[in-house]
């Protein structure tokens, strides 16, 4: 048996329970009083899966961004430390022309 996300579980559980509430109002048979405008039960759903569309958008949108930059700018020179002092030795410190 493999490992299991508690967070992604609970999500799907919260999500499953959204959508029997969301089919439990649209059976219920409708009231007679014509003065009260309903909302529809769908409405809060669709915001939270346009909201999410855009979130992986931009996800990905930044995604690509890193790959894209990542080669362009390479990481610098490591900085090495001496372990007697402590202190940071500069690979180039004793570099003469001649």
């Amino acid at each position: 048996m493999g490992t299991m996300n508690i967070e992604l579980g609970g999500e799907f559980v919260y999500m499953a329970s959204l959508l029997i509430k969301i089919k439990a109002k649209v059976l219920l048979p409708k009231s007679n009083d014509e003065n009260v405008e309903i909302e529809d039960p769908r409405v809060p759903l669709v915001q939270r899966l346009l909201e999410y569309q855009q979130f992986k958008e931009v996800g990905e949108e930044l995604g690509d961004k890193y790959n894209e930059h990542s080669t362009h700018y390479p990481k610098g020179n490591e900085i090495v430390y001496d372990k007697l002092s402590g202190e940071r030795s500069t690979p180039l410190q004793n570099v003469n022309l001649f």
